[in-house]
């Protein structure tokens, strides 16, 4: 009797010990949208596994941060579906995972974008942006306290976050500044500029009366995001 009762604990004991490693990867969702400048993927693991993931059955493998058991995937939008493979390697065992970004309309070709860009700041070298970028997040500074964030997707320009710090918009002539540089980065990419900042100011004065959301701004099929941080203003803006 007393045999079968430790037979019985040594099974339960290693069931337990197979229960605590065993691996699994979940996510949020099957299918995913971009919101702003990417889609975010979140997912559960087990807390020392090892994670990467490819895009497109690409070659190139990304490493992930496992962060005790929880992760996050930032997938560029793009103007084409995205096929999301998720890996958990965890005491040698591998879990596979894989889900889908749909995708989006782009805002123009960012060729085109460029070109505009650069004659209408013809002149003046320390403001121009290069003429070629494909397949990547860039941070470009267009003035010592801006910084034009691209994401280009298939020679697309899928988006782009005007970037200015609070710091330096303290004096009316670096608001003003700001103003300016809003709405004619917003003009070059089919939206109504002017409009869009008057909009701006609206959404501004919303939160001086202790508001914390600020709503979406629509203008020629383009939506412009915004978001404030202690330490920068963030514009979005991408195709509806």
């Amino acid at each position: 009797m007393r045999k079968k009762i430790l037979g019985c604990g040594v099974i339960l004991f290693l069931g337990l010990i197979t229960g605590c490693s065993h691996n699994y990867l979940t996510t949020t969702h099957q299918t995913y949208h971009a919101d702003q400048m990417a889609a975010i993927i979140k997912g559960q693991c087990p807390a020392k596994a090892h994670l990467s993931y490819t895009i497109n059955h690409q070659s190139r493998l990304h490493a992930l941060t496992n962060n005790k058991g929880s992760f996050v995937v930032s997938v560029p939008r793009s103007n084409e579906e995205q096929n999301v493979r998720l890996c958990s390697n965890y005491h040698g065992h591998k879990e596979f995972k894989s889900v889908k970004v749909k995708a989006n309309r782009p805002v123009m070709t960012y060729a085109q974008f460029a070109q505009k860009y650069n004659y209408l700041h013809l002149g003046q070298s320390a403001s121009s942006i290069p003429l070629i970028i494909n397949n990547e997040m860039k941070n470009l500074s267009i003035a010592p306290q801006a910084t034009l964030r691209v994401n280009v997707q298939n020679q697309q320009l899928m988006g782009l976050t005007l970037i200015y710090p609070l710091a330096h918009l303290k004096s009316k002539d670096q608001k003003m500044a700001m103003a300016q540089s809003i709405m004619r980065i917003t003009t070059l990419t089919g939206a109504n500029g002017p409009q869009i900042l008057q909009q701006l100011n609206q959404e501004t004065r919303r939160l001086r009366r202790g508001k914390t959301v600020l709503r979406t701004i629509t203008s020629n099929g383009r939506q412009i995001q915004t978001s404030i941080t202690n330490q920068a203003l963030y514009v979005y803006l991408t195709h509806q």
